[in-house]
């Protein structure tokens, strides 16, 4: 089954078990569960907004030009999959969002999200950006990454200043830092690099080791 048109369809909640496309922009409120799959935007801009759980079984989201935001103002666990375009909003509270293991991005990392006392939690996270075309290390309102990997060979450019706290993995490409500044440290000692191919092009204090 295929959903697609040109307005937004709004559901409370889905549970899917069979294999569905959404090629429209398709948003759920509460929660997207069940053991089938869903592609979202195949060969055409999907759009997919979360705003509570995320549970389904299979989430294909790499394909090309398609978004899955995570709009909630609730706590919420961001799926552990492949990404193309990926996005934060939402309101939050005494909330969290929360990203416990690998997610990689080949589009657009966004980041609209506020919190009062809540934040993101990157406990156990691997964020790759493995894109073909440049792409944007942002932060994350503030919380440094654990473990970040770049497997672009056209390089990425830093939005703003970024710490990374266990591992740095340059696969491929350059990290362009601007005027921005790469920290790999953990407030006591450096965090892992390791180097495949690419490096650190930019400002990179003598903590982080050697590039």
């Amino acid at each position: 089954m295929t959903i697609s048109g040109s307005t937004t369809t709004t559901i409370p909640s889905v549970t899917i078990n069979g294999t569905y496309t959404n090629n429209g922009t398709l948003t759920i409120s509460t929660a997207l569960a069940g053991g089938g799959t869903l592609t979202n935007g195949n060969g055409i801009n999907g759009t997919l907004n979360i705003g509570g759980t995320s549970g389904i079984t299979t989430l294909n989201a790499t394909n090309t030009g398609n978004t899955v935001n995570y709009t909630g103002t609730v706590a919420q666990t961001v799926k552990n999959v492949n990404y193309y375009n990926l996005g934060f909003s939402g309101v939050h509270t005494t909330t969290n969002i929360t990203i416990n293991g690998a997610v990689g991005v080949a589009g657009t990392l966004t980041n609209a999200a506020t919190f009062t006392s809540g934040n993101f939690v990157l406990t156990g996270s691997t964020f790759t950006f493995n894109g073909t075309g440049t792409q944007t290390v942002i932060s994350l309102n503030g919380v440094a990454y654990p473990n970040l990997t770049v497997n672009n060979s056209i390089g990425v450019n830093l939005g703003s200043n970024i710490t990374v706290t266990s591992a740095l993995t340059l696969t491929s490409g350059i990290i362009t830092t601007g005027s921005n500044t790469l920290i790999a440290y953990t407030g006591t000692t450096n965090a892992t690099v390791t180097r495949t191919s690419g490096y650190v092009y930019g400002k990179t204090p003598e903590i982080c080791g050697h590039w």
